[in-house]
């Protein structure tokens, strides 16, 4: 295979906020599923991959970029906003609200595509990150996630 551009990449992190004052700053395992829709207009394809979920799990799997849906969905999300925030770089928020889920948090995925719904395990797995941490019912997190194409 020849490897056309040097240094072209896709990357994206999440900043997560405790409504409890904590902050966290986690790079994700992009998709190689991502990877493909992004690169379908070049070929005259349609991608499918807009951004719609977070969804969060209690499995442990190592993070691949074959991954194709968390080990054990618990809990989603939908999206809040979405916009470009720069040249090749989208902002992507989410919430998960005090009364949505308590408890333990060890995986986080980003869902798109039109099968993509509040429905765990529908979509495309776009991004999956292993981050611990145990929510109480008295905390509200909010992630908000940048996608940067280099």
């Amino acid at each position: 295979m020849i490897k056309l551009i040097e240094n072209q990449k896709h990357s994206g992190v999440i900043l997560i906020s405790s409504s409890l004052g904590k902050k966290w700053i986690v790079e994700n395992t992009i998709t190689k599923i991502f990877n493909d829709e992004l690169a379908k207009p070049i070929y005259g394809g349609t991608p499918d991959c807009q951004i719609k979920y977070l969804a969060i799990g209690t499995g442990s799997d190592p993070q691949s970029r074959e991954s194709t849906l968390l080990t054990a969905e618990v809990f989603r999300t939908a999206i809040t906003t979405c916009a470009q925030s720069d040249y090749g770089q989208v902002l992507s928020d989410f919430t998960i609200l005090d009364t949505d889920y308590t408890g333990m948090i060890t995986e986080i995925g980003i869902f798109g595509g039109s099968t993509a719904t509040a429905v765990a395990n529908s979509g495309t797995l776009l991004a999956r990150v292993l981050w611990s941490h145990t929510k109480s019912a008295l905390e509200e997190l909010y992630f908000q996630r940048l996608d940067t194409l280099t």
